[in-house]
């Protein structure tokens, strides 16, 4: 069983109902939630191992949210449909989402979907370059921490 912090600020809740009822039932809520809301809840309002919370959290990019928005991403890299500017920004939101959903950055799932945009991002420089009359140039983007917490 999951054992809740007695320190945290939640405690509030409790106080002004008198019981530790309602607090309770929103834990347990947040804890059946989707893994990239219960890992969170699980590192800021249980006691529970840092391992646990890892566990859960490499949850993210093979189930639920996470999961579902990886799959949604376009085989060459993109968010959203037909390559034009609101492609990049759809794309932007959806790195960032993962981001906040805690995708593990050192996940394949994580790897994958970055290798897709920096290849996407590639592949645009050099059309545009070859439009433009420009020599190529050799885009690198490291990658090492995608994600930064």
């Amino acid at each position: 069983m999951i054992k809740a912090k007695k320190d945290h600020a939640a405690s509030s809740v409790t106080a002004d109902r008198g019981s530790a009822q309602p607090r309770r039932a929103v834990l347990r809520w947040l804890l059946s939630a989707d893994p990239a809301i219960r890992w969170q809840a699980m590192r800021d309002l249980t006691e529970e191992p840092a391992a646990s919370v890892a566990a859960e959290r490499s949850r993210v990019g093979r189930k639920g949210w996470g999961a579902r928005l990886l799959k949604r991403q376009d085989p060459k890299g993109f968010w959203g449909g037909e390559v034009d500017r609101r492609t990049w920004l759809r794309t932007m939101d959806a790195l960032v989402l993962l981001k906040d959903f805690g995708l593990d950055p050192a996940s394949e799932e994580a790897r994958s979907c970055i290798g897709r945009v920096r290849d996407a991002q590639t592949r645009a420089r050099t059309a545009q370059n070859r439009r433009n009359g420009k020599r190529q140039l050799r885009i690198r983007i490291h990658v090492l921490h995608p994600f930064p917490y």
